[in-house]
């Protein structure tokens, strides 16, 4: 096997696990800012729940069900596209929380 196909090896489910990392937190943050517009919250989050992890199971199943090595990569990709995510969405600082400390 050659360095090429190797890297490609690797490379291809970590891709795609990035992909489906951010297809998956990335519904969950847009169904979370939505949520208060639905009668049902509860029914949509489930569904929601439902519908982002078959899409995932069914992707990885796919591509990589025959290779245990290549799951992993991507689900190594998929928690790397949840830190991105979580870095890129989280607020910033409030004022709020250091207007009751006094300075020491």
């Amino acid at each position: 096997m050659t360095l090429t196909q190797t890297a490609l090896m690797f490379l291809y489910p970590l891709v795609t696990g990035l992909g489906v990392g951010f297809f998956f937190y990335g519904g969950l943050w847009l169904i979370l800012r939505r949520l208060q517009q639905f009668r049902h919250p509860g029914i949509w989050m489930a569904l929601s729940l439902v519908m982002r992890t078959l899409v995932v199971v069914l992707v990885l199943y796919l591509l990589f069900g025959a290779s245990w090595q290549q799951l992993l990569i991507a689900i190594a990709g998929m928690l790397v596209s949840r830190i991105v995510l979580v870095q890129c969405i989280r607020p910033g600082p409030r004022h709020s929380d250091t207007a009751g400390r006094t300075a020491q």
